[in-house]
């Protein structure tokens, strides 16, 4: 619960542990204690939020709990574009929001042939291990029903892709390991084809090792640039001083939509704000106010912590 509170797509995992839940514990004392300890998280939160009803559904928001900041639209241009943003973020590049690596799970060509091998395996072997079934099935359901629900839905980034289908990606990784299995321990291929495919496997491991510490060096580059105010300048510090530049003369103004051509809620005022005060605090710099201009409203707002933590949260 506390995983599905501050990430709505937790919720294509449920269905997946409900049913490891029901399978292992049959005692019915256990399982209404497993029950009452999934939703206390919930309601210790319900019980402390001052104005209840906006848990739920805020009206300045549209929109409450687990909705995250995507909108539910059934379009077919809409599916096609978020599907293909999938797949690029897993066989090509990263792109979508927050999603900052140099290399992605299965690119460079060889990996592909991988993905390929641990999506037939457990298919075409389905019943080969009784008990393990059922978990292949619920590695393809929850990969299904995250990708397609997804597809349906507007990231409020504008930067659709892998970040919302995390699940659908751990599903592919569970797949792998029972390809894994299969292959070693249930004597489903000849010898000849199972030294081809464990060597198959293999690609896939060489890749990430080879991926690590790229995709490490990359991060360490490139971390202020998840929030989009630091990726104007060639690096994020360079942006940084530019902003503190202008706050130590003026208040700085900062209009998503205008400057960077963004929706919300993808500008994070929040992150900019919480990170260009904390800079003005431990620079001991003497800034003027930090002020953001939101879609329904004319006038500028002077950022301030009442601000988020009353009426705006994390727009």
């Amino acid at each position: 619960m506390v995983a599905w509170l501050s990430y709505p797509n937790f919720f294509f995992y449920l269905p997946f542990l409900a049913f490891i839940t029901l399978k292992h514990i049959k005692n019915l004392k256990i399982l209404s204690l497993s029950v009452i300890a999934f939703v206390l998280p919930l309601l210790s939160l319900y019980l402390y939020i001052e104005k209840k009803g906006t848990l739920f559904y805020d009206p300045q928001l549209q929109r409450g709990l687990f909705t995250g900041g995507g909108e539910l639209i059934f379009s077919e241009d809409l599916f096609i574009q978020s599907t293909a943003a999938v797949f690029v973020n897993i066989f090509d590049r990263a792109t979508s929001y927050v999603f900052q690596v140099s290399l992605v799970d299965f690119s460079y060509i060889l990996p592909i042939l991988t993905f390929l091998l641990i999506v037939s395996i457990p298919l075409k072997f389905l019943n080969a291990d009784k008990k393990l079934k059922p978990y292949i099935l619920w590695c393809f359901i929850t990969a299904l029903i995250n990708l397609i629900l997804t597809g349906f839905m507007l990231d409020g980034s504008g930067m659709p892709g892998g970040r919302r289908n995390t699940p659908f990606l751990a599903s592919i990784y569970g797949l792998f390991a029972i390809t894994w299995y299969l292959i070693m321990f249930k004597n489903i291929l000849s010898r000849k084809y199972k030294f081809i495919s464990l060597n198959i496997l293999f690609i896939l491991l060489i890749h990430h090792l080879i991926a690590y510490p790229i995709n490490l060096h990359y991060l360490q580059s490139t971390n202020l640039t998840a929030v989009p105010w630091f990726g104007e300048e060639e690096t994020p510090k360079q942006s940084l001083d530019k902003m503190l530049s202008t706050l130590v003369k003026q208040d700085l103004q900062l209009d998503c939509e205008k400057q960077l051509g963004l929706s919300h809620p993808a500008c994070y005022y929040s992150s900019v704000y919480a990170i260009l005060t904390q800079a003005c605090y431990y620079q001991k710099l003497n800034c003027h106010n930090i002020q953001a201009r939101f879609p329904y409203m004319t006038d500028y707002q002077t950022l301030n912590y009442e601000l988020f933590s009353s009426e705006y949260w994390d727009k």
